[in-house]
């Protein structure tokens, strides 16, 4: 029986060591820093817009139909994929630039608050 292959790997490492020792020797990968010392080492052209896109063509619905939300910067390519791409409070600058919207911490409803400005709920 054939292993599954990983399709991403997290690892704990600095952003400064991820950048300067890491990035170098990965050049198939792309890495994505989310939390202080996390990191998702994700293989050249896979991400969580592929997924969305996949899901998509699965289920046969548009991209434009589509509501993601997001808080890392492994997230900033899926809300710009998004028909509408929806940054939680906690996220950093460059989720937020990839957002259409940015809405309050999940601990303060900002889900809830996000589908209510959208008129979803």
């Amino acid at each position: 029986m054939n292993e599954p292959v990983p399709r991403k790997v997290c690892i704990y490492i600095s952003e400064a060591d991820d950048r300067n020792l890491l990035r170098p020797l990965m050049k198939h990968t792309y890495s994505a820093n989310n939390r202080d010392l996390l990191s998702d080492l994700i293989p050249s052209g896979i991400g969580k817009e592929t997924g969305l896109r996949d899901m998509c063509a699965h289920f046969g619905f548009s991209l434009s139909d589509t509501v993601a939300f997001g808080d890392g910067t492994n997230d900033s390519s899926m809300l710009r994929s998004a028909g509408i791409g929806i940054a939680m409070g906690i996220a950093p600058q460059e989720v937020r630039d990839a957002a259409d919207y940015v809405t309050d911490t999940a601990e303060n409803a900002g889900i809830t608050l996000a589908l209510k400005h959208f008129e979803i709920l």
